[in-house]
């Protein structure tokens, strides 16, 4: 009986610690009884994970790391791509900055046409068969502002539409094409002033050449107060501007914008000169022509103080010509001028001589110092072909 007891009890005791050990086991792998006994029914030695489980865990994914690398690759790639992609105001502004350019470049177009025209050429060449430049408007060529402003003040309305807000580069080409506007704008009120003062100057020789001085002394007024507004243009062009503003614009290069400023100075610097020396040789040639009257209706006593005189101004105004650099546009006409001058000063000496000998009777002294005169003033043909009164000396 006793026996029977014990066999009970161990049966119910082995019974629940199988079942303890398959609920154990079976929180362990997931509920599955089956996976957790051997084939032959017995139950494993061990319960630890397997190695391979604690190995995948603790080593990256490459699946995962190459997924990542190429995220943060796409994302560089997008950032880059937003940043060169320019903003509205960086696109309007390249909008007015390209209409500032146009027609900046029509201004350039109408002030070199007037080269052309002055050639007698069309505006694609200048008369030497060679495209001009601004370098071949000189004081010598008339030119119209409005041709040159009126692009100008639009392309400058251009420019002020450029947007606050455009980037830096843009902000700093506005500024270098503000300088270019200011170029031709001041450049081509400079020009006029100029030409002004080359017509009054051209004007003043012609009376001369006349031997009417009439009206001179206004004229050479005004080749001063021309020059003198001239040189207000070239101050604020100098001040306003610089040959680095040619970089912005295709048109204009620093060789041209330096050699137009070189230009505009040796012309502004001329003109002064030129009225002092046109002023002396007008004093010159009114004594001149009063003492030639009087010697030749043979009064010897007033052309022995009057041709000294005559002849001290055209030293003076010889010289004061000889020293100036003239420039290209005013050379030709200088040179001119030196050439009479330099004529009719030793023709006064002579004159002067001639007067004084026949002022005591000494007519052979007269008629030698007479002979040496006209020698003197044939010596110069502009003298000879230009004015009347010489012509007729030396045909005497």
């Amino acid at each position: 009986m006793r026996r029977r007891t014990l066999l009970a009890t161990a049966g119910v005791l082995w019974s629940a610690g199988c079942s303890a050990f398959r609920i154990e086991t079976g929180t362990e792998t997931g509920g599955s009884t089956d996976a957790a006994t051997d084939t032959d029914g017995t139950t494993p030695a061990s319960t630890e994970r397997p190695p391979t489980e604690t190995a995948t865990q603790g080593a990256p994914d490459p699946t995962t790391e190459a997924t990542d690398t190429a995220t943060a690759t796409d994302t560089e790639t997008e950032t880059a791509t937003e940043t060169a992609t320019p903003s509205e105001a960086e696109r309007e502004a390249t909008r007015q900055l390209d209409q500032a350019r146009s027609r900046l470049s029509t201004a350039l177009s109408e002030y070199v046409a007037f080269a052309a025209e002055a050639d007698g050429a069309d505006s694609e060449s200048g008369g030497n068969g060679e495209s001009p430049t601004l370098l071949d408007v000189d004081a010598s060529v008339t030119v119209t502002v409005a041709d040159v402003t009126n692009p100008v003040s639009r392309a400058r309305q251009a420019l002020e539409n450029v947007p606050e807000d455009a980037s830096a580069d843009q902000q700093a080409t506005v500024e270098a094409l503000r300088g270019v506007a200011t170029f031709f704008d001041r450049g081509v009120r400079c020009q006029a002033e100029l030409y002004d003062a080359y017509q009054d100057f051209v004007f003043v020789v012609d009376r001369f050449y006349a031997e009417n001085t009439g009206g001179v002394p206004d004229e050479i007024a005004s080749i001063r107060s021309e020059t003198d507004r001239a040189r207000g243009y070239l101050d604020t062009l100098a001040t306003e501007t610089s040959a680095d503003d040619t970089t912005a614009f295709e048109g204009l290069d620093e060789a041209t914008y330096t050699g137009k400023v070189d230009q505009f100075e040796a012309e502004v610097d001329a003109f002064p000169t030129i009225a002092d020396a046109l002023s002396a040789f007008r004093s010159a040639l009114e004594t001149f022509i009063d003492a030639v009257d009087d010697y030749e209706s043979g009064s010897y006593r007033d052309p022995r103080e009057e041709f000294p005189d005559a002849a001290s101004d055209f030293r003076t105004a010889a010289q004061t010509l000889s020293a100036l650099d003239a420039p290209d546009s005013v050379a030709d006409t200088v040179a001119d001028l030196v050439s009479a001058a330099e004529a009719f000063a030793p023709a006064c000496d002579d004159l002067a001589a001639a007067s004084r000998a026949g002022y005591t009777g000494d007519s052979s002294d007269r008629e030698d110092r007479f002979a040496a005169a006209q020698e003197h003033l044939r010596s110069a043909d502009v003298v000879v072909e230009n004015f009347d009164t010489v012509a007729d000396l030396v045909e005497e």
